[in-house]
């Protein structure tokens, strides 16, 4: 038994899924981006939180996070009570994102826009 349960450990080591958080913030805004790669697939997470004093001053939105393997955007964004945003996609490019690239975020609500950076951070 012991050897089939090694067995086992060796194959789900062997299934080459990687895990990669990105993080920055600007001034009334923060975001992170977390992948899950695989050799033929990525998935990523998003989130976008407001600090400002009121949330619900800001309504609806754009964001785009941008990067040198693909990007993102969204309209008509609307923020949780507590200022937080959330979703989710993936894609079957093969292309992943690496350490050293960097992710661009702009946020545009009401008259405003804010843009920032995302770096590295696992």
């Amino acid at each position: 038994m012991p050897s089939i349960f090694f067995c086992f450990i060796i194959v789900l080591s062997g299934c080459g899924t990687e895990y990669k958080t990105f993080k920055g913030e600007g001034e009334l805004w923060s975001a992170e981006m977390k992948f899950m790669m695989t050799s033929d697939y990525e998935t990523s997470d998003i989130t976008l939180l407001y600090h400002g004093d009121d949330p619900g001053s800001v309504g609806d939105f754009e964001y785009s996070l941008d990067y040198v393997v693909g990007g993102t955007a969204g309209t008509g964004a609307k923020l949780s009570d507590g200022g937080v945003f959330q979703t989710s996609g993936g894609s079957s490019n093969g292309a992943n994102i690496m350490d050293h690239h960097e992710i661009e975020v702009t946020v545009n609500w009401k008259d405003e826009t804010e843009t920032f950076t995302l770096k590295h951070n696992n």
